[in-house]
């Protein structure tokens, strides 16, 4: 009866491109993962700024929402 008034909406996967990044360059460098200190760079600043977009629209609801 209340399936849909509660059905979740789907979201993009944040920093999935830099994710993958990752794992392809750990992959390829096995023996040597510090060469994947760019991806890994770009992956932690995809996060924290993701991460930040985030506490900033929760805090921007919570400020609405008196």
């Amino acid at each position: 009866m209340h399936a849909n008034s509660y059905a979740m909406k789907g979201r993009d996967v944040p920093c999935a491109t830099e994710r993958e990044a990752c794992r392809l360059c750990y992959e390829t460098n096995k023996s040597d993962t510090l060469r994947c200190g760019n991806e890994v760079a770009a992956y932690d600043m995809c996060a924290r700024e993701a991460q930040r977009s985030f506490l900033e629209g929760a805090r921007g609801a919570a400020v609405a929402n008196p």
